[in-house]
């Protein structure tokens, strides 16, 4: 048997080499094959001349229209086998382990004779078998709605729970069921004879679920450990449609048709955002979301339940990407709105696949009132010290800074505690970005710093060692209990040569840094002491703010 192993590796290696000169032929989603064949050094135990064979019709699996997967049962002796699935008689398509196109093979280990069942679903393309793999089932009161001849049917594959990526997590997703309540269960190799129900208990009770309506998605979860089956529904719609004037010109037979594929948005389960882009000639459109295919439910100006139209006008024929957030109900396009986010150092905290990605749409600024003013809010950072900027249409190439400036420099902010709340506030006309945290009513209106401190990008040359008045307003007398824990503080940086300097003419005594508001100038006046130490060196000042904000100011030392 161990021979037979050998073999087999060395021709699988052999044909995977010539079959990845052709895989970038092959589609994510290939038509329906002829044949699918059982392939590996098992063949020549089932019939076959030889193995890893994918001509043999004695190792073809045969397709059941029922249940729409491929299957069969050979009998093999004890040993270590290894397989894929070969479509149409031939290496161009097949699939190995994790449904992987050209993937590696599958191990199948029999300590002795027996029947071994194989399945091949063509939708997500896993190949596995009823012994390296738990063949599990979800039957149930919905299962005639999926297309079974029935209901509580255990051998109906149409609800097969799957692990293509091999974690012990099986499962099974559906968008076929009407609104309704269901019960559902768990069960083993296509029989009664073992199955599981509510907590995971052997012959266990019903697991009852309700769809809110038609067509929402319906996700089955079966851990093959604790064998506990998991149904979650989520709270997207089954499809979102761009239903209006310009469906005649996207594909659609006419217009304000909510049932059109070809003006359906696309659900990016990334972003939480349904997206999509149509060509359209020049003209003038209107349109809303319709959702699940009708117009019970649909979206329109200012996120409306049967609102207005949206409008928009396009001079030129060009792309048109629409955007639809389920959350704030808010449908727009990148015409007629701004499409900008705040792209940062907290992206990650949010969900996004790392931080500084403007094409992340967990951070989409929205103007949902139409006023020019876009803005979001969340409650998800952890406290800390972040930056952030304006990204528009989820690219660098227009990009604001601090005070609106093209390209600027990124806006720091503090989250003082976990879970605190942080509204980031865009206006399109200024292109200015207020990040604040825990409510807008404790913003501080820094106007900048006065005389005798040069605001960014100036450097201000001081001598070493002496207290330095930091003046600045904050819209008023709001306490002494203005800076975050851990602030003010200075920071090592490296002299610009080229930045503007200026001189701190007037310095003042000082044992140690503090804090007062001078009511005759309304402004707070930070005494900082600085270190004879820092002679040659350039530092900035930082303060730090409890509404969030940060502040800074660059600093050469002289003798």
């Amino acid at each position: 048997m161990s021979i037979k192993s050998t073999i087999g590796l060395t021709v699988s290696a052999a044909a995977l080499a010539m079959l990845n000169l052709g895989a970038s032929a092959v589609a994510a989603n290939t038509p329906t094959p002829t044949s699918v064949t059982v392939a590996g050094s098992l063949q020549s135990e089932v019939g076959c001349a030889g193995d890893w064979d994918p001509t043999c019709a004695a190792a073809y699996l045969a397709f059941d229209a029922a249940d729409e997967v491929w299957q069969g049962t050979f009998s093999l002796p004890a040993g270590n086998w290894e397989y894929k699935a070969a479509l149409n008689d031939s290496w161009t398509e097949n699939y190995g382990a994790n449904a992987q196109l050209n993937g590696s093979n599958i191990g199948l280990n029999l300590a002795g004779a027996q029947s071994v069942k194989f399945y091949y679903d063509h939708a997500t393309h896993w190949i596995a078998d009823n012994k390296g793999n738990v063949i599990a089932t979800v039957p149930g009161s919905f299962q005639s709605e999926l297309g079974c001849p029935g209901d509580w049917q255990p051998d109906c594959l149409r609800s097969w729970l799957q692990d293509p990526d091999g974690d012990g997590t099986y499962a099974f997703t559906t968008t076929a069921l009407p609104a309704g309540n269901y019960e559902g269960k768990v069960a083993i190799d296509e029989s009664w004879t073992e199955n599981y129900g509510a907590g995971g208990v052997p012959n266990g009770a019903n697991i009852a679920f309700t769809v809110a309506f038609d067509h929402q998605q319906v996700t089955f979860s079966y851990d093959a450990t604790t064998h506990i089956l998991t149904i979650s529904l989520s709270d997207q719609p089954a499809s979102v449609t761009i239903a209006g004037s310009l469906q005649s010109e996207a594909g659609c037979v006419g217009d304000w048709d909510p049932t059109c594929a070809a003006t359906h948005l696309a659900f990016d389960a990334a972003d939480k955002v349904w997206q999509g882009t149509f060509n359209l000639p020049a003209g003038n459109y209107e349109y809303r979301a319709a959702l699940n295919n009708s117009w019970n439910e649909n979206y329109g100006a200012n996120a409306q339940l049967n609102g207005p139209n949206v409008g928009f006008s396009l001079g030129y024929a060009r792309d048109v990407k629409f955007y639809y957030d389920h959350t704030s109900h808010w449908v727009t396009d990148n015409v007629s709105s701004v499409i900008a986010t705040v792209p940062g150092s907290y992206q990650s905290e949010l969900g996004c696949p790392g931080d500084w990605q403007p094409d992340c749409l967990l951070s989409w600024l929205q103007d949902i009132e139409g006023d020019g003013i876009y803005w979001f809010s969340t409650t998800s950072l952890p406290a800390g010290n972040y930056e952030a900027k304006v990204a528009i249409d989820e690219s660098w190439t227009v990009n604001y800074g601090a005070g609106g400036v093209p390209n600027g420099a990124n806006l720091s902010f503090i989250v003082p505690n976990d879970n605190d709340q942080v509204l980031f506030r865009w206006n399109a006309e200024t292109k200015i970005l207020t990040i604040s945290v825990n409510g807008s009513d404790t913003d501080f209106d820094f106007e900048g710093f006065f005389a005798p401190v040069l605001n960014e990008p100036a450097i201000n040359s001081a001598k070493a060692g002496a207290g330095i008045p930091v003046k600045f307003d904050l819209g008023g007398d709001q306490g002494l209990a203005i800076f975050a824990a851990g602030y003010p503080k200075s920071n090592p940086v490296a002299c610009d040569a080229s930045a503007p300097i200026g001189a701190v003419e007037e310095t003042v005594s000082a044992g140690g840094s503090r804090l007062v508001y001078d009511t005759d100038s309304s402004q707070y006046i930070y005494v900082w002491k600085t270190t004879p130490a820092w002679a040659g060196t350039c530092r900035e000042l930082v303060l730090g703010f409890t509404d969030g904000s940060v502040e800074r100011a660059m600093f050469r030392f002289r003798k």
